[in-house]
């Protein structure tokens, strides 16, 4: 099913993943500052400097090895010439408000409910051969165990990981459009969500 979705962004970077069915202007984005509660769109959001024009994203799915690299989503009204002016299914996305909070609107994105708990212990891994589930995908090498998820009161990355609070906390759940960093030790590996 396609539906708008909502995204709190923070001042500063945020990561997000889209998740959508297809790709989608960046320009039809919409985004309501906090500040005054009224929707803008993509180009007013700019005009306003609310947002950083540039998105970026690592292209890792390219089949040649030169090109994967940090590439730009922008608007194709602006001066500088991006990678791309639309957002793709399964990339992740670095937004930057500038100092702005309030909430990205993507069109017809798809995806998870927001606020969707995916419980730990019940993800599983796929190196395209096998599947594991995060623990045995950690004891076989294909993972670290722990993860990063940036802390929006602290303004730093907490330190999870499955064993406890042995650094910041103790990973249980992670949730729908919360950026978390996983360390993969291998190219193409997917994670399959399993409630």
């Amino acid at each position: 099913m396609r539906t708008r979705r909502n995204i709190t962004l923070a001042a500063g970077w945020n990561l997000i993943g889209y998740s959508g069915a297809a790709a989608f202007d960046i320009k039809d984005a919409t985004f309501t500052p906090d500040s005054t509660g009224t929707a803008e769109t993509w180009s007013e959001a700019l005009e306003n400097h609310r947002i950083q024009a540039y998105v970026a994203y690592y292209d890792s799915f390219n089949t040649t090895e030169s090109e994967r690299k940090f590439k730009y989503v922008a608007n194709d009204t602006t001066s500088f010439s991006p990678d791309d002016t639309q957002l793709k299914p399964n990339y992740g996305y670095y937004f930057y408000s500038n100092g702005t909070t309030g909430n990205l609107t993507l069109p017809s994105a798809g995806g998870s409910t927001s606020g969707q708990e995916y419980i730990w212990r019940k993800l599983l891994f796929s190196n395209g051969t096998g599947v594991l589930n995060a623990s045995r995908a950690e004891d076989e090498g294909w993972i670290e165990a722990c993860l990063q998820v940036y802390n929006t009161t602290s303004g730093q990355f907490d330190l999870l990981c499955p064993e406890g609070p042995i650094y910041s906390g103790k990973i249980e759940s992670i949730y729908s459009w919360q950026g978390v960093f996983i360390k993969s030790k291998y190219d193409d590996m997917t994670i399959i969500r399993q409630n």
